[in-house]
């Protein structure tokens, strides 16, 4: 899902949680999963469509505020 898809389910309050993990390809860095009510997970995307990951957590923080969010779990 791109980021304005996100912004717009979260707005909709069509997101259930957000869970930041661990990138298994490259683990130095974090990518973000969104999980709806419908029981779908989603990964957020770039405009390419190859999942955002980002090198530290405040980057992710960052782009979780602009979606909307003020909570995540994050598994390590």
């Amino acid at each position: 899902m791109h980021k304005d898809q996100a912004i717009e389910m979260q707005s909709r309050g069509m997101l259930k949680d957000v869970v930041v993990l661990p990138n298994p390809s490259l683990c130095s860095e974090w990518i973000i999963l969104f999980k709806d009510y419908a029981g779908r997970s989603h990964f957020l995307l770039r405009d390419t469509g190859e999942v955002t990951s980002c090198v530290n957590l405040e980057s992710i923080v960052g782009l979780l505020k602009e979606i909307g969010f003020r909570r995540a779990e994050i598994a390590f």
